[in-house]
């Protein structure tokens, strides 16, 4: 049955625990959108954990997926953003 998905469909499970939220991970989630991307790691800004979890993570990929320095971040229309590139604007959920 053709699928009018626009990427392949994620084959594993999303992680129950936040440990299990890896670079490895990461990777793997993007690489069918972004061919080539490996996230090296990542710096956890925010997480709100309750019955529907929320983490928000500053990527730390190679040349594929972010600047020289490896860090890119890009705010979302109408965000407030600080002079280190971080979003403050409160999340819309």
């Amino acid at each position: 049955m053709p699928s009018d998905r626009p990427y392949p469909a994620r084959t594993e499970p999303l992680p129950r625990h936040l440990d299990d939220v890896t670079p490895e991970w990461l990777t793997g989630l993007l690489v069918n959108r972004y061919p080539g991307i490996v996230v090296r790691g990542f710096d956890e800004l925010e997480c709100k954990n309750s019955h529907t979890t929320k983490l928000r993570v500053r990527l730390d990929l190679n040349d594929v997926g972010g600047s020289s320095d490896g860090l890119r971040t890009a705010p979302r229309p109408g965000s407030a953003t600080s002079t280190d590139g971080v979003s403050r604007a409160a999340p819309k959920w």
